[in-house]
């Protein structure tokens, strides 16, 4: 009787709230949109003792809202990745709301993507393949706040996040800044428990049936050397920077058939970089056929997929 009666009073509660905040900030529009992806591939390696696989382990499901409240825009995204390959099926890829004001930009809470990934990640244009020689800042950015705006076609934000999970550091455990104009970016990223700095700038753009991506992406492990030690390509022999070169470019050959080749290097000790091609086949607008071949000029080795990917 008593977990009836407290049952009841939890629901009178909740109504009068729901009703109370509908006379205070009404919500003029609210539209929730389901998405997915469904990427599967059979994947061939050529070094000894790796076996052929078809893997699932890329596709990913949720759901997006935006809406209206007055001068106010909301929006927010619950979203998880699907590994059907067996094991822990289902991961967290996104979770945050936020609000936004005309002007003066957006703020979000939750767990979302991060800044360096979205400005200067540019060369990030294959399925499943190249991206091996970015140095920046994680995809996803935990427990985080993110300010995003664009004045004038320029394109602001900055994120700071509490990664670690620490329950006795009160300290924000990363940072991160982006601004970027007509295709071009660059982006500031610092790991204060790896105490390790990211920088990035990139520039992605596409003419007619061409797309063009690149990135060059730093990370620092803040061993005091000079800019130019930390900035320029081998400058030095330490392993307390690294730099990486990603370019890409794409062709549409049709409506139906694309075609996109990259490089990716970095300037680690033996690294001769990795060379990408992927041709694309159109089925449809939500759907595609796919295949690529990675290939390892250091070790002369290769990895190569085939498969399909369907977006709903």
């Amino acid at each position: 009787m008593l977990k009836k009666s407290l049952a009841t009073a939890v629901a009178l509660v909740c109504i009068a709230g729901a009703a109370h905040a509908e006379t205070v900030a009404p919500v003029d529009s609210l539209e929730v949109s389901p998405f997915g992806r469904a990427r599967t591939y059979v994947e061939v390696d050529s070094r000894d003792g790796v076996d052929p696989i078809v893997d699932s382990g890329s596709s990913r499901i949720g759901l997006k809202a935006k809406g209206q409240s007055g001068a106010i825009g909301i929006f927010g995204e619950l979203s998880a990745n699907l590994n059907l390959n067996g094991g822990e099926n289902v991961t967290t890829r996104f979770g945050y709301a936020g609000v936004s004001l005309e002007k003066l930009g957006s703020l979000s809470i939750g767990r979302q993507q991060g800044v360096q990934d979205s400005f200067t990640d540019n060369a990030d244009i294959f399925t499943g393949a190249g991206n091996a020689a970015a140095q920046q800042m994680g995809f996803y950015a935990s427990q985080s706040i993110k300010y995003t705006n664009e004045i004038g076609g320029i394109k602001v934000a900055a994120l700071a996040g509490m990664d670690d999970d620490d329950a006795g550091n009160e300290t924000v455990d990363r940072y991160e800044v982006g601004i970027g104009a007509y295709g071009f970016a660059i982006s500031m990223g610092q790991d204060e428990g790896a105490d390790t700095s990211y920088y990035g700038i990139g520039y992605g753009g596409k003419f007619g049936k061409v797309s063009v991506g690149a990135s060059y992406t730093i990370a620092d492990a803040n061993d005091g050397g000079s800019f130019e030690d930390i900035v320029m390509f081998n400058s030095d022999d330490t392993t307390a920077v690294t730099r990486g070169i990603e370019v890409a470019a794409g062709f549409d050959v049709s409506e139906k058939v694309a075609i996109i080749g990259g490089y990716n290097l970095t300037d680690a000790n033996g690294d001769e970089g990795v060379a990408v091609g992927e041709l694309q086949y159109g089925l449809g607008k939500k759907a595609f056929a796919f295949a690529n071949l990675e290939y390892d000029l250091d070790a002369s080795e290769y990895v190569t997929r085939a498969g399909l990917q369907i977006n709903f």
